[in-house]
């Protein structure tokens, strides 16, 4: 089963990499509102900077895990190292979940309370997304009241 959710996994990564390659700059070319060209710029500076992390790491964030892929591709970062940090990524993430979930589903406590640690699993990654949505929101509205 691991194999499997790690090659499932993978590719999941890499359709969604060849979208964002193909399709992701043209977006920016169709002068959407919400999409402007420095969102590009960053997002390329990004990948360059911390695309290590962000491929790798994304995989545990449900959000960010959808989208790292797709801006991976759309920056151009290279397929290589992408591939490599989608499998690193990947292998980490189905061991420490398969594992994890063998090992402490045999905790009579884990089994009596197992609706409480499924919440913990999904609201624990959010805290620092969310507290890095309100930061940026504070430094927006309250730079420009001031």
């Amino acid at each position: 089963l691991i194999p499997l959710l790690i090659l499932a996994s993978v590719s999941g990564d890499s359709v969604n990499y060849f979208i964002g390659r193909n399709f992701g700059r043209a977006l920016f070319q169709k002068n959407l509102f919400f999409l402007k060209k420095e969102y590009l710029v960053t997002t390329e500076e990004f990948f360059e900077k911390r695309g290590v992390w962000a491929v790798s790491l994304s995989r545990f964030f449900p959000i960010i895990r959808t989208m790292a892929p797709f801006f991976a591709g759309m920056s151009l970062l290279r397929y290589r190292k992408f591939l490599l940090l989608s499998i690193l990524g990947s292998v980490a993430w189905v061991l420490t979940f398969c594992l994890a979930g063998f090992f402490f589903g045999q905790i009579e406590f884990i089994k009596n309370n197992f609706t409480i640690f499924v919440l913990a699993i999904f609201i624990i990654p959010g805290i620092p997304f969310a507290f890095g949505i309100l930061k940026a929101l504070k430094s927006k509205y309250f730079t420009t009241l001031q």
